[in-house]
């Protein structure tokens, strides 16, 4: 049965995909199950978000933004590539002023900027939470955002951060069969170093874990989840089917779910 919690992030969802037009949130539709891993574990924590300063790393449309504004959150959404042209077009998500309109309207604060700005230009200590979905494995250079996440966070405060399970089926049978696990040498080789927007690397489980503590945070949570529904969600098509099977299979093979999820708390002591 279904408790309070669970119901708010649910219509808080509905309310923030309800901002956009059916196209475009339906784009989106296949992420709900990330937002609301986040939302769930923020609000296990926090009891409510009512009040709480949260920083959400890498926005993209800004879904999970609005809901965690419409959950009573005060939120900054930090987002470059939805913002700028000079970029992959894989990040670019149309008009883009609109968009900016739509997050001053209804409570998101804009942060046009990139990662690094959590090592100098924001204030330490300045956030009850922060989240980043699907973020990580983007980064050459992943300390930057996780060195960063702790700056930013009170004494206390919650680093919640998921990113694709390694170790998930669809990899472990793409090596099996001589593929490359994580991507194309086709997309890589063509785009190149600086044009490359894909995955860098991936991690397991206890990677991520690692991570997390080298740069000074107490893990709280680390596990795989899935959504067994996920491709499909996108579109239907002959790949989105075959990839639903897998899932399935997965979703009873705990360390082969698709994501990974991790929560850290920064400590009361130490560096700030």
């Amino acid at each position: 049965m279904r408790n309070d919690i669970d119901c708010a992030i649910d219509t808080a969802l509905d309310e923030a995909y309800g901002f956009f037009p059916e196209a475009d949130a339906s784009a989106y539709r296949h992420a709900r199950h990330l937002y609301r891993m986040a939302l769930s574990e923020l609000s296990r924590h926090f009891g409510s978000l009512h009040g709480k300063a949260i920083l959400d790393v890498g926005a993209g449309r800004g879904i999970l933004a609005l809901a965690i504004h419409q959950l009573g959150g005060q939120v900054v959404a930090l987002e470059r590539y939805v913002f700028e042209h000079d970029v992959s077009a894989m990040f670019q998500e149309g008009d883009e002023k609109l968009l900016m309109e739509l997050w001053q309207t209804k409570g998101v604060v804009p942060l046009i900027a990139d990662i690094s700005v959590l090592n100098d230009t924001l204030e330490p200590n300045a956030f009850d939470a922060v989240v980043s979905l699907e973020v990580i494995e983007h980064m050459k250079q992943p300390r930057i955002l996780v060195d960063g996440a702790l700056r930013v966070l009170k004494p206390g405060g919650l680093f919640v951060v998921t990113t694709p399970n390694y170790g998930r089926l669809h990899a472990r049978l793409r090596l099996m069969f001589g593929k490359n696990p994580k991507i194309d040498l086709d997309t890589f080789y063509s785009l190149g170093e600086t044009g490359f927007v894909g995955h860098w690397r991936e991690y397991h489980p206890f990677e991520l874990e690692r991570m997390l503590e080298l740069s000074g945070f107490k893990v709280n949570v680390i596990r795989t989840f899935a959504d067994p529904f996920f491709d499909i969600r996108k579109n239907v098509s002959v790949y989105s089917i075959k990839q639903t099977v897998l899932n399935m299979f997965s979703y009873c093979i705990p360390k082969a779910r698709f994501h990974l999820i991790a929560v850290g708390a920064k400590p009361n002591y130490g560096r700030s």
